[in-house]
């Protein structure tokens, strides 16, 4: 039994990032992330709070663009997005920066 967040992009990223490698491997699997591509990030970003963030974005042509509102409720940039991005407390990154993103896999 799993326990996810109440708001809709907070359960959609926790099961991502927690439920899905923990459902794999009790599948037998040995691959359990999800696949991350290089991308160069099309914005700055910052993150000032007290815990990493998983910015929604769109993977296009080699490059991610955080799309929507990135609030834990703001469904509209999670339906637009293929990508996310973490973004550890604490740091900031700049446009044209090269990042890993993960990709969803299906």
């Amino acid at each position: 039994m799993f326990g996810l967040p109440g708001n809709p992009v907070s359960a959609f990223v926790t099961f991502l990032q927690f439920v899905r490698p923990t459902i794999l491997k009790m599948m037998g699997s040995t691959n359990l992330d999800l696949p991350q591509l290089p991308a160069k990030l099309t914005v700055d970003l910052t993150n000032d709070s007290d815990r990493a963030h998983y910015i929604r974005g769109r993977l296009e042509h080699g490059k991610f663009t955080p799309v929507g509102r990135q609030e834990s409720h703001a469904l509209f940039g999670l339906s637009q997005s293929n990508a996310l991005l973490r973004l550890d407390l604490g740091h900031s990154l700049k446009a044209d920066e090269i990042v890993d993103v993960q990709i969803w896999d299906w």
